[in-house]
């Protein structure tokens, strides 16, 4: 009955569409207006010209996780290891019982050293926008927790570039031909060497990409202007990180018009090896979280040295996660920022 009614709105919308073409009218359903609404609010306030401001730093960065401490760990312990003067990264998480809880106060105390503020969720968007409003960075990079760091990143080379018109992306590279979510190879854009970088740094315009090539308004590893993330973020409605991103496609006709940067060789991957979130029906493999949970409990850690230097296909791939005991010692990084503490 209801699919009945649906058909039923659909051929009477097409129906009056062709009675009001030639007067230069048309129907839309009350949602699609709203939406259109909005993106035009969005775009009047993203094209406008920006004042010029100072920066504290070049990047941060902000992690969503849950229950996945094993997998925040593994993430964690691969940035560190790999990026020369990290960024400050917030981790905005949320544990479902005691026993999840626990395994991210033990990963707390293992990078107590390192340059981490810690946000148990409470209101995930009121959270964000917390965060967000406090940022001083000239860009912002957002991450999920079952993403590992691959290769070292030098993100002073994003200094110079203009964020209204550049997407800089870390899970791109010249190896990723294929589209995990939907299963398929990809076609790769035109790409041109970014003056000044060697053979290093590879542009192309988002506009002309072909699915995750055409995708700048990604949580895995793209750099944004964290103003602009503030007023999509500030303008739209979500309740999880997949809303949010879902929410972040209402902007992505601009940010379609820009142009992509990325190194020759990914420096990140996601590792979709389970799900936990029910907000999405997101492809996933095998890997319970559950048995990451009682790994974790006995000492044991993903390893992540097998990952590094490794030439992913896609920017999601289920590569297969070798367990190794525990390193209770995480020194801190060189020349690292200041440690933030919960909040």
């Amino acid at each position: 009955m209801v699919e009945k009614r649906v058909q039923m709105r659909r051929f009477v919308a097409r129906n009056l569409n062709r009675l009001t073409e030639n007067f230069g009218i048309s129907c839309t359903r009350s949602k699609d207006f709203q939406r259109l609404v909005l993106q035009k609010d969005l775009f009047a306030r993203l094209l406008r010209p920006r004042e010029k401001q100072a920066y504290s730093s070049t990047a941060s960065g902000i992690v969503f996780s849950m229950d996945r401490a094993c997998q925040m760990h593994a993430l964690l312990t691969s940035y560190f290891a790999l990026i020369p003067a990290p960024p400050h990264l917030t981790v905005i998480y949320s544990s479902s019982n005691s026993r999840h809880d626990t395994a991210y106060q033990t990963v707390k105390t293992l990078f107590r050293k390192h340059p981490i503020t810690w946000i148990r969720e409470s209101d995930f968007r009121k959270d964000l926008l917390e965060v967000l409003g406090k940022l001083e960075s000239r860009w912002v990079f957002f991450l999920v927790d079952d993403i590992i760091w691959t290769r070292p990143v030098d993100f002073t080379v994003f200094d110079n570039l203009d964020s209204h018109h550049y997407v800089p992306s870390l899970r791109l590279g010249k190896h990723v031909n294929y589209c995990y979510t939907k299963q398929k190879p990809m076609k790769q854009p035109k790409f041109s060497i970014f003056p000044n970088s060697g053979k290093d740094l590879l542009e192309w315009k988002w506009g002309e990409g072909n699915l995750d090539w055409g995708y700048p308004l990604s949580v895995d590893g793209h750099l944004f202007c964290p103003e602009e993330i503030r007023i999509i973020a500030d303008s739209t409605d979500f309740r999880k990180p997949n809303t949010f991103e879902i929410a972040l496609q209402n902007a992505n006709p601009v940010f379609r018009m820009r142009r992509g940067i990325c190194f020759s060789k990914s420096r990140l991957v996601n590792l979709p090896i389970n799900k936990v979130q029910s907000e999405t029906k997101n492809l996933h493999g095998q890997v319970d979280a559950e048995f990451l949970l009682k790994q974790w409990e006995e000492n044991k850690q993903i390893d992540t040295d097998s990952l590094t230097d490794i030439n992913n296909e896609s920017v999601h791939q289920e590569f297969p996660v070798s367990m190794i005991h525990r390193v209770e010692n995480q020194e801190p990084p060189p020349q690292s920022l200041p440690i933030s503490h919960e909040h």
